[in-house]
Parts: structure tokens; C-alpha cells; sequence
């Protein structure tokens, strides 16, 4: 195979070399690029819950990165290779060197980041709890609920919704938990779980609208699958629910569905049922993720703490 005239020459292009440093490109040039940018451009310093406000995040601070980094690479000359005089002596005398560093932040312990979704039927507090979790937990957001996704591509919803607009949801909801995701830390309010107890309460077999193997990759994309149900206190403290009488059917074949588990779809996933205080349901959730943790054996620090 011919050489590549970097190889002949030495590297000695400015395109193998690094924006910032001029240094060649290395193996751990992606990981120093994300270094650089929590420390200059705030990569890691977001306070989202929504998906798409992180993803904006990251990307503006990404450009700011390169920005400063091209930005601050016009007023270096590039390294020479070895062997060669640098482009600087030849041409003019080098003056005093100054070296000016970038301000780094202290380290910090980094939470474990997981993936959590909480199912329940309308009016039983669960996007509350959603956001509850995204702002107790350092780095994680709250995805896009399928109803909000499918209705900014155009769907329109019947009222109350239909069997087609359900089995929409359902798939929405299992493409949304078994894409790859570039964040970790998710809290999904509603899945695919939330889907298939409509579909009961209305008068659905669950089996004929999705099977194992659809479900199995979703449901395993979770470390924990929360379950807010009817409480005397949601009924006395939340506001009142439209469609009472689907909201109480959803609710039954969703507990229902939740511990049977007919379709052997979320067996292996921990389930936590939220049947107590409205104001002890985070505690409780953050404990079944530190249980869950220490199940999967992870060694990093507890929830809550730093």
C-alpha cells in the first residue's frame, strides 16, 4: 500500500493536526476534546430536564469549543517535526514565552446516571415525580412524552383517543426507549407499559398489540420501572382528572399488567409501585435506585450525595 505524504514527510500537515494544541491527532484526541470543552465551554454544566434542551446545550457548547479553539490556534504557529527548525525562528526572533493556562474546575465526584421510567394513568402525579427526579439527579433530563412527539409531527388525537391513536402511542413509545441514546440519565414519563393498559381498559388484548419481542429491548433499556397509581390522597390533593372512568380502568389493568407481567416482557426489571405518601414518593425512588445500583454492582457514589 503507497505511504500518504504525511507518512513520507513526517506529519507536518495543519489538517492531521489538532485545532487547539497542534499537536497530531492521537488516540485520546476525542477524549481530550471533551475535556476541554467541560473546562472552557460548559459542556457538563446543564440544568435541563427535556432531551432536546440538553442536546442544544451540548451542541452550542461544542461550537463554542471549536470557536475558541480555532480561534486561539490563529495566534500559534504549529509545532515543527522533529528535525526541523520551527517556522518561527526561521523567519523572525522569538521573543519571551508566555504560557497562559486555562482555569480548570475542580473535579467532581460524577452520580451514577441511569434510566428510569415511570408509568400511571392520568391525574396520579407522574410528570410532577418526572421532574422531581431530573432536577434531584445531576445530569439527567426528561424525554419527549409520545403524545407530545406524535402530535409535533402532525397526528391528530381523538377524544377520548381511539384504538389507532393508543396503538400509535405504543409504538412511539417503544421506538422512543429502545433508540440508542446519547445521554444515560432519562426519566421517560410514560411507557410502553402505559400503552398497553389503555388498550386494556378499553376493551384490548395487550398480547395482539405487541409482542416480546418488540417489548423485551425497551423495557431492558431501564433500570427501574416506576408505577404511580390511585391513592386516596392523589383523589383528595391532585386536581381533578378528565375521563374518570377510563382513568380507573387504566389504573387497574396497569397494576394488573405491572406485577403479572403476561407478555414476560419486564420480568428481569425491578418494579417499584408508588402506593404511599405523595411527598415520600421521591425518597422512595431514589431508594430503589440506589437498591438497584448496588444489585448491578456498581462502585459509585450513592444518590444525593456528593
Amino acid at each position: 500500500m503507497p505511504s500518504s505524504p504525511a507518512e513520507d514527510e513526517g506529519i507536518d500537515d495543519p489538517r492531521l493536526h489538532h485545532p487547539a494544541s497542534g499537536q497530531p491527532v492521537g488516540p485520546n484526541t476525542v477524549q481530550d476534546c471533551f475535556a476541554g470543552a467541560r473546562n472552557e465551554a460548559g459542556l457538563d454544566h446543564y440544568r435541563v430536564r427535556k432531551y432536546r434542551a440538553w442536546y442544544r446545550h451540548v451542541t452550542l457548547s461544542m461550537l463554542a469549543h471549536v470557536f475558541l479553539a480555532v480561534t486561539g490556534r490563529a495566534s500559534r504557529p504549529f509545532p515543527a517535526p522533529a528535525g526541523r527548525k520551527s517556522r518561527v525562528t526561521d523567519d523572525c526572533p522569538q521573543g519571551p514565552r508566555v504560557v497562559v493556562k486555562s482555569p480548570r474546575q475542580p473535579p467532581q465526584e460524577r452520580e451514577p446516571r441511569m434510566r428510569v421510567g415511570i408509568s400511571g394513568t392520568h391525574g396520579t402525579g407522574k410528570t410532577t415525580l418526572a421532574g422531581a427526579l431530573c432536577a434531584r439527579l445531576p445530569g439527567h433530563v426528561m424525554a419527549d412524552e409520545p403524545y407530545y412527539l406524535l402530535e409535533e409531527e402532525g397526528y391528530e388525537f381523538g377524544f377520548p383517543p381511539s384504538l389507532e391513536d393508543y396503538r400509535a402511542l405504543l409504538a412511539c413509545s417503544v421506538q422512543s426507549l429502545s433508540s440508542p441514546s446519547l445521554l444515560p440519565g432519562i426519566v421517560f414519563d410514560r411507557t410502553p407499559l402505559d400503552y398497553l393498559a389503555y388498550l386494556a381498559a378499553i376493551g384490548a388484548d395487550p398480547a395482539d398489540e405487541a409482542g416480546p419481542a418488540a417489548l423485551r429491548p425497551a423495557f431492558a433499556s431501564l433500570d427501574l420501572l416506576v408505577i404511580t397509581v390511585i391513592t386516596p390522597e392523589t383523589e383528595n390533593v391532585l386536581p381533578a382528572a378528565e375521563m374518570p372512568g377510563l382513568r380507573s380502568e387504566m389504573n387497574d389493568a396497569l397494576v394488573e399488567l405491572a406485577h403479572g407481567d403476561p407478555l414476560n416482557a419486564w420480568e428481569d426489571i425491578p418494579v417499584l409501585e408508588l402506593d404511599g405518601p405523595l411527598d415520600g414518593r421521591l425518597g422512595a425512588v431514589l431508594a430503589a435506585l440506589e437498591q438497584a445500583r448496588r444489585l448491578a454492582g456498581r462502585a459509585v457514589p450513592p444518590y444525593g450525595h456528593k
